[in-house]
């Protein structure tokens, strides 16, 4: 969504929790949902992996993300990156590098 891109699928793992406890989970467009979707309720599309809604991983997950929001740490990576990137560019055109 930096980049101006809506991808159609989105994996997560590890990171949800910061790799306190496993969790990971999958989320797609609604069209993709849609298309998967049955008739009734229990005929809809399940995907079931290792490490899915386990309680206590998604409550340490979501105490991660609450985080993530509170402390601004996406808009945060963005800044850090683009200091990071001139800085490089800095080195980039030091004459002791080629």
């Amino acid at each position: 969504m930096h980049e101006e891109v809506k991808p159609d699928i989105i994996t997560m793992a590890k990171g949800i929790t910061s790799g306190y406890l496993p969790l990971s989970a999958t989320c797609v467009k609604r069209e993709i949902y849609e298309a998967y979707a049955g008739e009734d309720t229990y005929d809809r599309l399940r995907h079931v992996n290792t490490f899915g809604g386990h309680p206590a991983s998604c409550a340490v997950a979501l105490a991660n993300l609450e985080i993530m929001e509170n402390e601004k740490l996406v808009e945060r990576s963005d800044t850090l990156g683009q200091d990071m990137l001139e800085r490089l560019q800095e080195l980039k055109r030091a004459s002791i590098c080629r």
